[in-house]
């Protein structure tokens, strides 16, 4: 298995606490956003906790219970409604739409992201340290295997998303169905048709995958506590889930299946299930859904 002391690059930190949508490092996704991750899995005390909410909100946003509640922070970097526009909202198109897609995914890893925070405060030492391990493994231990000379576009940020998705997939035995053979590494906004892909993905998927599979089998959790920390690690490193179908049907939802959050914080936040399913049903139209 590869490790991070393969790195021929100092990752920039700056990307493991992104704020903004997107990934322009040369860790193609491996490394984004990881700060939240890792400590979600290790939370370990009330005051972990506190801290992880607060830093959440810096980078992510608060919670949204309703469309409508723009003066509540969203993630930097999307277009926020302004208070006197928001009741004239149409969901399904125009930039209603764009609010609407866009905050159920926000909304929806942050969610995730304290769901799991909340469960490692109940759970062991042992557990949080081999969850937290597991996800070291599949994201900044698989970086020397991450090509970083080709690709600038905003597609090469998802180059790992891609590939956790597509072991997300495999691992609770969906990879390879339906019709036509999903595309794991195919971006494209819920309402347009026009697809981008990641420069490297097809000279990296094989390598890719094996890792991960790797770190899967060397991993003592149970099989279904590592199809959690599976589908959470490919939420919370892509890039920008907005973009991306397939992340949010192999590890958005099968998160949401495997791990169903509180009442309370279902109840605080438009980022269900039931809405992400909205969105699958826009990428279905154009079909980039399957």
């Amino acid at each position: 298995m590869n490790s991070a002391s393969q790195i021929d690059f100092e990752h920039n930190p700056a990307c493991e606490r992104a704020h903004n949508p997107g990934c322009k490092c040369r860790c193609r996704g491996a490394g984004h956003q990881v700060d939240l991750l890792y400590r979600a899995l290790s939370c370990s005390s009330a005051q972990d906790l506190q801290e992880f909410e607060r830093d959440l909100e810096r980078a992510l946003g608060g919670l949204h219970a309703r469309f409508d509640q723009v003066s509540v922070p969203a993630r930097k970097g999307r277009r926020i409604p302004r208070a006197s526009e928001i009741s004239r909202a149409n969901y399904s198109r125009g930039w209603g739409a764009t609010w609407f897609e866009t905050l159920v995914v926000d909304d929806f890893l942050k969610v995730a992201l304290l769901s799991t925070a909340q469960a490692s405060l109940q759970s062991t030492a042992g557990a949080r340290t081999r969850q937290n391990k597991l996800a070291a493994d599949i994201t900044t231990g698989a970086m020397g295997i991450i090509p970083t000379t080709t690709g600038t576009t905003i597609a090469d940020g998802h180059l790992w998303c891609s590939i956790v998705a597509e072991a997300a997939a495999s691992q609770v035995g969906r990879s390879g169905l339906g019709s036509p053979a999903p595309r794991y590494s195919l971006l494209c906004l819920p309402r347009h048709s026009r697809t981008l892909e990641p420069v490297a993905y097809s000279s990296t998927r094989a390598t890719g995958l094996r890792h991960i599979r790797q770190a899967i089998a060397a991993s003592s959790l149970s099989p279904t506590h590592k199809s959690q920390v599976l589908a959470l690690t490919g939420a919370a490193v892509c890039a920008d889930m907005w973009r991306h179908p397939a992340v949010v049907r192999e590890c958005a939802l099968s998160f949401a299946r495997l791990s169903p959050p509180s009442q309370a914080l279902s109840q605080a936040s438009v980022g269900t299930s039931g809405n992400l399913a909205a969105l699958a049903d826009r990428w279905r139209e154009q079909g980039h859904w399957h």
